[in-house]
């Protein structure tokens, strides 16, 4: 549900204790699969199940899925980094607390690229903590991140990326994205896997190998599928623009599934 079978372990505790933290420092190189497993939280804490959260399936998780929450926001870096106006702008709205749902969840990518403003700005706001505020930093090293701003934080830790430790999370999702021709989610992955830019061949590899094994069998359009992308990599190892690159591979992929 949430990555891996430890970190989805120890956020499911999370969710039926209902002690929820007002920040959480979700730590690991694959940012890809991060940024999904904190979309999926922020779903999780606004889901209106009464069973399995998130459902993905309810008035709530639909609206987030698709970017049309106002309970829950993104903030990326601007350029290279995250400034100190983008942190003024979540500080104004976070003080009114949730309007939609039960939980205002604050997404931080990239959150050790905060200039020392920003970060400092950050701090007052997590030394005054809202109710039903929760913010979730996500980073691929803590070593940047202010001492402060860690301490107020619940830091869990993914693994060392799909292939590291021996799992491909993302790849099952991707292919469940596609049988759904749920374009919206497919373009979030495609932003979240272009960040991380030192991983992504890595990643399309294993998607690749994904598909083979599980597609070559079944699906008639398999060797096309396989082809769009190893075409994507060949590209990006061209330096095509990934996000470009990415967008279009899962554009072209719709089309045979």
């Amino acid at each position: 549900m949430f990555g891996s079978p430890r970190v989805s372990k120890v956020l499911s505790g999370v969710l039926k204790t209902s002690r929820i933290a007002n920040a959480y420092l979700f730590l690991g190189p694959d940012q890809a699969s991060i940024q999904v497993s904190a979309l999926d939280f922020a779903k999780a804490l606004n889901c209106l199940s009464q069973e399995s959260r998130p459902c993905g399936e309810c008035l709530n998780c639909k609206l987030i899925a698709n970017a049309k929450f106002v309970d829950v926001l993104s903030v990326a870096p601007v350029g290279t980094s995250i400034k100190i106006d983008q942190i003024r702008e979540i500080k104004s709205i976070v003080k009114f607390g949730p309007n939609q749902g039960k939980y205002l969840v604050v997404l931080i990518q990239a959150a050790d690229k905060m200039t020392t403003e920003a970060a400092n700005s950050f701090l007052k706001i997590l030394e005054e903590p809202k109710d039903h505020v929760v913010f979730v930093l996500m980073a691929s090293s803590p070593y940047a991140i202010l001492p402060t701003i860690k301490s107020r934080c619940h830091k869990v830790a993914f693994p060392d990326g799909a292939l590291l430790a021996g799992e491909d999370e993302a790849s099952p999702k991707l292919l469940n994205l596609l049988k759904k021709h749920d374009i919206n989610q497919l373009f979030f992955f495609s932003k979240a896997m272009a960040r991380d830019k030192s991983n992504l061949e890595q990643q399309l590899v294993n998607f690749m190998l994904f598909l083979r094994n599980n597609l070559l069998q079944s699906n008639p359009g398999a060797n096309k599928i396989l082809k769009i992308v190893m075409d994507t990599i060949k590209g990006i190892k061209r330096k095509a623009a990934a996000r470009v690159a990415l967008d279009a591979m899962f554009l072209k992929l719709l089309e045979v599934f």
